[in-house]
C-alpha cells in the first residue's frame, strides 16, 4: 500500500504542488500523471525517479531565494516530490489524491 505523503503536514494553505494549474492536466490527471505514462518515463522507470529527485534537489536549492515566498513553501515541495518517489519505489506508479 503506498504511503501517502500528506499524512503528517497539517496545513491551512492548499497543498504546494497540487495548485489549479496542475489539476486536470488531461483526463482529469495532473501533469506528473500523464509524464509517468510517456515512453521515455514508462519504459524507464529509473528515468521517472531521477526526474522526481532532480524535482526534490530544485525545491531545495532554491528554498529562501524566492522573494516573497517563505521557505516552508519550498520545503512542502520537496517533501511532495519525495513523497512520490517513495510511491514509486514501493508500488511503481505515482497517483496524486
Amino acid at each position: 500500500m503506498a504511503r501517502d505523503p500528506y499524512q503528517n503536514i497539517e496545513d491551512d494553505e492548499e497543498v504546494y504542488t497540487r495548485t489549479k494549474h496542475y489539476q486536470d492536466f488531461l483526463d482529469g490527471k495532473q501533469w506528473l500523471e500523464v509524464v509517468q505514462d510517456l515512453p521515455t518515463y514508462k519504459d524507464n522507470p529509473e528515468k521517472m525517479m531521477a526526474a522526481l529527485e532532480l524535482q526534490v534537489r530544485k525545491y531545495l536549492d532554491r528554498k529562501g531565494r524566492k522573494t516573497g515566498e517563505p521557505i516552508i513553501k519550498d520545503l512542502k515541495k520537496a517533501y511532495d516530490y519525495l513523497g512520490w518517489m517513495i510511491q514509486l519505489a514501493e508500488t511503481g506508479r505515482i497517483v496524486i489524491r
